[in-house]
């Protein structure tokens, strides 16, 4: 086992198991960084400070550390692995380089803008009230909406997070009109602005859940980074 204390390093440690490398640069910043450990295997576990502290381990094999409180593991760890565990999330990691979608044009039904704040919480309440973002997060860079008649049927926003990295979050429908091609469009809307901004890439996270959410993303041309589990360790919380 190699140990690091250096975030760069460890982030070459991640990137040497190939494009899920992308996990640790977007959740895990710098700024809270604590340490690595890389297996034999070359699988890495990262952990960042925080209330409660917070892991995660990529690759086949990632030691568990027994100081995380709240971790995220690989879906294809064996189960024996984590039988100790409380078992919170599922979750699926995405991410795209904005120039793939720049020359898609809308399919003429909708039409995607940044917008305002406003109006933007009432929303989000009466539609998705577990957003994981709402207006006056600080680290949001723009809203973006659809609207039809003057009517916001669509939402979601860019935000540029503690990593450094760009992470699209909140993406929300009028439930009345869901399966309409409004999450595709929003999605692609906020992609776009991103892009004009000079931004290169961005990411998301989907609930492994929401099956629905997670195909309009690879028919986009998002490319899933993995499929991981949140555990959390009752013995140290």
């Amino acid at each position: 086992m190699l140990r690091t204390d250096n975030y760069e390093e460890a982030i070459s440690w991640a990137q040497d198991l190939g494009i899920i490398g992308i996990v640790p640069q977007v959740w895990i910043p710098k700024s809270g960084f604590q340490y690595a450990l890389k297996n034999s295997d070359g699988s890495v576990s990262f952990t960042r400070d925080g209330n409660p502290n917070f892991g995660l381990g990529i690759g086949s094999d990632p030691i568990i550390d027994p100081k995380w409180q709240r971790f995220a593991l690989p879906k294809s760890l064996p189960k024996e692995k984590t039988l100790d565990f409380k078992l919170i999330n599922r979750w699926k990691p995405y991410s795209i380089e904005t120039k793939t979608i720049i020359n898609i044009d809308s399919a003429g039904l909708y039409k995607g803008i940044e917008i305002s704040s406003d109006g933007v919480k009432d929303f989000l309440d009466a539609n998705a009230p577990e957003s994981s973002v709402y207006p006056g997060n600080p680290e949001t860079l723009f809203w973006a909406g659809i609207k039809i008649h003057e009517e916001l049927v669509a939402v979601g926003c860019l935000g540029k997070w503690e990593s450094g990295e760009f992470v699209i979050s909140s993406i929300t429908t009028k439930q009345e009109l869901r399966n309409n091609g409004l999450g595709s469009e929003i999605t692609k809307t906020i992609v776009n602005l991103a892009n004009q901004r000079g931004i290169k890439r961005v990411s998301l996270a989907v609930n492994a859940k929401n099956e629905i959410a997670a195909r309009v993303y690879e028919k986009i041309g998002f490319q899933n980074l993995g499929d991981f589990n949140t555990f959390e360790n009752l013995d140290l919380l």
